[in-house]
């Protein structure tokens, strides 16, 4: 993978710069300018599958303690004897 990685920059060596709309930042290869936009999409999309994962988890947690709250109730409502 590595050697792919070389073998990508020492390919795509030609000199860009990078317009961010109010920021021209310098002149870098072009090869340097995707990894970076390649690392920080992994990056962003790692921290929101894990906001996502977080939140997933307190759903489960939630459901597990009214799972367990309604099974005491029914163990609860089996107890009771009909009056007749």
């Amino acid at each position: 993978m590595l050697a792919v990685g070389v073998l990508f920059a020492i390919q795509n060596t030609v000199l860009v710069p990078l317009d961010l709309l109010f920021i021209v930042l310098p002149e870098k290869s072009l090869a340097l300018w995707l990894i970076l936009a390649l690392s920080f999409g992994v990056i962003m999309g790692m921290l929101v599958s894990w906001g996502i994962i977080l939140r997933l988890k307190k759903d489960v947690l939630l459901a597990r303690s009214q799972s367990e709250r309604y099974k005491k109730e029914m163990d609860n409502i089996r107890g009771i004897t009909v009056k007749r």
